[in-house]
């Protein structure tokens, strides 16, 4: 059974990976523009967007990391996304979103992201990514020499 103390823990060590995932370095970021569409009725940008901005970013990233312009060159789908959000964005600010692999496992590889305006920091998250072939529908091993262009730029 749970106790205070339990949970004194459990939040003091939720609040640590919090520091430590807003501390750590990205080496690519894009720069978006908050558009009206982002907006919801309450004057801030809809919670579901920021997934969008992840996969903004995410796709520019690999476009950067490889080269691949097509769609269906990006050999990976997402299994899990998650998104802490800080402070509420609004119509008109430019959001910096940085992105860089944290995790990389035999299959799957995890991606952090860190969203910010000026020095404030609006929102990060991660997204767990596994290679996949499409045409068996299945997952599959690192592409040849993906896992070394991650490792090198791994946070």
């Amino acid at each position: 059974m749970n106790t205070p103390r339990d949970w004194a823990n459990q939040k003091e060590k939720a609040l640590l990976t919090g520091l430590e995932k807003c501390s750590m370095a990205f080496n690519f970021s894009v720069v978006i523009d908050v558009r009206l569409r982002d907006m919801d009725p309450f004057g801030h940008v809809n919670n579901a967007v920021y997934l969008t901005y992840f996969e903004i970013a995410r796709v520019a990233y690999f476009q950067h990391l490889t080269g691949v312009q097509k769609l269906g060159e990006i050999g990976f789908i997402v299994a899990r996304a998650e998104c802490d959000y800080r402070q509420g964005a609004v119509f008109g600010q430019r959001l910096k979103i940085e992105v860089g692999p944290t995790r990389l496992g035999t299959k799957s590889f995890t991606l952090g992201y860190r969203i910010t305006t000026g020095s404030t920091l609006i929102a990060e998250g991660s997204t767990v990514c596994v290679w996949y072939d499409y045409q068996t529908g299945s997952t599959i091993a690192f592409p040849p020499g993906m896992r070394e262009k991650l490792e090198k730029d791994a946070a």
